[in-house]
């Protein structure tokens, strides 16, 4: 994977749905990831676009309970209402 140019621009987007990012680590293309190569299809050329992304991603009690877990795993509390 280049890593080199990713701030400032989206030009390694593959999927057409990439933000510009702070850094060059949060600048990577959900069609870059080799896990995820078999949820894509005709239809769906972005992560976002799966089903599962708006029920294990999106659903806030989804989201608490993973943050109830990366609490229990690194023993420090995580403020469920933080970057609202």
């Amino acid at each position: 994977m280049v890593i080199v140019g990713r701030l400032l621009n989206t030009d390694w987007c593959q999927c057409t749905n990439c933000s510009q990012m702070n850094s060059v680590p949060e600048s990577i293309c959900c069609r870059e990831r080799d896990e995820l190569r078999d949820l894509f299809s005709s239809e769906i050329n972005c992560i976002t676009r799966h089903a599962m992304f708006n029920k294990r991603c999106l659903s806030q009690d989804q989201l608490i309970h993973t943050l109830y877990l990366i609490g229990t795993f690194t023993g420090k509390v995580q403020n469920v209402h933080a970057n609202r």
